[in-house]
């Protein structure tokens, strides 16, 4: 209430509203970062995770993200400087990425905006609707690509060029769906005709090459998967190179034609027009659904709100300050414009301490200790019950928050629960090659999982209720193990050995 009244009566700065934006995300988006050196969220310990297995392994195609290194190489550093250290670097690293981004979307809208009141009103709706909806704040691809993003998106006029092909270079090493999000919008910029487009039809080469070269060669498995089955026999290098270069032809051509715009279109200062961002949001959008629709979740569409975020504040903001200016002077009078306000700002207070505490509720906060959950299992003799040391499959289920720190063979015996595996068909019960034994063996529990993890993929929450309990990190994991295969427990035998 305080930074908004700042706002209303004109005691903020430019550089005050930034840090205003920042501290308003901080608060309702950020909080529980602050309750424990951990990374929140699902998507923090994956990366975490992942980050560990590229350590050990590199990029060894068992998982998509291993081929968008940009990610994992500081994690990997640090922690070889300091070591065990990730989860600590991955929640650092959350929360100044975190911060770049928001800085960067907030100087654009407030450089645009000189004498706007309603920024900040504006920027806690959307934060609001984040907070609902789909909440990137957290170390990974996605946040470290959607910074450089908004980087390149906001600053086209003022960054140094070699800087702006050097980021628009590495975002595809960096997120593919980024990649996709950022080109339509480069894209989109070339038609508008106007200073950017030049920039940007260049930038649109660059990335354009780099995805194409990127995805075809280190990251062409994880990059194919993404087809449905079939279709991946017709995706080549020429495949994908010929709409590039026909769409920045035809902008190019049409530039020409053309010239320039004379009149100057609604933009920011500095950065690709507001338009074409909603634009490029909009044009991408069947393909992020019909991914999503493959999925069977809604992952990938959420993400384009964080895109637009600049040009939905940007246009709230005039909306809400033409509405003021509107009631004021049509004989809103003072009284009623003070019970206006008041019941709005009580309804928005209301709705957001229950958007707030659902946020809280649902947001995963793992203690650091995680960390040791696959070491622990590992001394626990976890590596004895895969199938070349048991001649027995044997399938571990473990959180979708986490990945096996396995070699490339027995990875495939590690299962992630909630990560779109279903086990009501008979696919897995095929690998199934000795009846002694059961077919889920072992289950890694930890704090994230529960009853509805199970259920989701057909599988009863007490499946390990009678099992053994082979060890523990407290606090943070238990390893459990079926009774009828404790014999093939080896502490002796580790990844490196077996």
């Amino acid at each position: 209430m305080s930074m908004t009244l700042g706002e209303f009566i004109s005691a903020l700065e430019k550089r005050e509203k930034i840090i205003c934006v920042n501290l308003i995300f901080f608060l309702i988006l950020l909080s529980p970062q602050f309750a424990e050196l951990s990374p929140i969220g699902e998507d923090g310990w994956w990366f975490v995770s992942i980050a560990e297995r590229y350590s050990e392994y590199g990029n060894d195609n068992t998982e998509g993200y291993l081929s968008k290194m940009i990610t994992l190489i500081p994690l990997d550093l640090f922690d070889k400087i300091f070591p065990d250290s990730m989860p600590k670097i991955a929640s650092i690293g959350g929360v100044i990425i975190s911060i770049i981004w928001l800085t960067t979307v907030a100087k654009s809208v407030v450089n645009s905006l000189d004498d706007n009141k309603w920024i900040l009103p504006s920027f806690t709706f959307i934060c609001l609707l984040m907070v609902t909806w789909y909440n990137p704040m957290q170390y990974s691809a996605q946040m470290l690509s959607l910074c450089i993003a908004a980087y390149v998106i906001h600053n086209i006029n003022t960054i140094n060029k070699y800087l702006f092909f050097l980021l628009v270079l590495i975002i595809p090493a960096t997120h593919l769906q980024t990649s996709m999000i950022l080109g339509s919008i480069l894209l989109t910029e070339t038609f508008m005709r106007n200073n950017n487009s030049n920039m940007a039809r260049k930038g649109s080469l660059v990335l354009g090459l780099s995805f194409i070269c990127w995805n075809m060669t280190i990251s062409k498995r994880a990059f194919l998967s993404q087809f449905p089955s079939g279709l991946e026999n017709f995706i080549n290098i020429p495949i994908l190179l010929i709409p590039v270069f026909a769409v920045l032809i035809f902008s190019k051509l049409l530039e020409s034609r053309y010239g320039l715009k004379d009149s100057k279109d609604i933009q920011t200062q500095n950065g690709i027009t507001y338009l074409s961002i909603i634009i490029g949001c909009l044009l991408i959008f069947p393909l992020m659904y019909f991914i999503d629709l493959r999925m069977n979740a809604a992952r990938l569409v959420p993400r384009l709100l964080v895109f637009a975020i600049a040009p939905f504040a940007f246009w709230l903001a005039i909306t809400l300050q033409k509405s003021f200016s509107y009631a004021t002077k049509n004989n809103f009078h003072h009284k009623k414009l003070i019970f206006t306000l008041a019941t709005l700002s009580i309804i928005s207070g209301l709705l957001s301490g229950i958007a707030h505490t659902n946020y809280v509720s649902r947001t995963m906060l793992m203690p650091s200790e995680t960390s040791q959950c696959w070491e622990m299992a590992e001394d626990s003799g976890l590596v004895g019950l895969v199938e070349p040391n048991s001649n027995q499959v044997n399938i571990i289920l473990h959180t979708h928050s986490l990945i096996s720190p396995s070699d490339e063979y027995n990875y495939q015996w590690f299962v992630r629960m909630g990560d779109e595996e279903d086990f009501s068909d008979e696919k897995w019960l095929r690998w199934q090659s000795n009846t002694s034994g059961t077919y889920f063996s072992a289950v890694l529990e930890t704090a994230d999982l529960d009853d509805n993890d199970f259920l989701k993929i057909g599988i009863s929450p007490d499946i390990y209720d009678s099992w053994y309990l082979a060890g523990e990190v407290r606090g943070a994991c238990r390893f459990w193990v079926d009774t009828n295969d404790i014999h093939f427990l080896n502490p002796d035998l580790y990844w490196d050995k077996s």
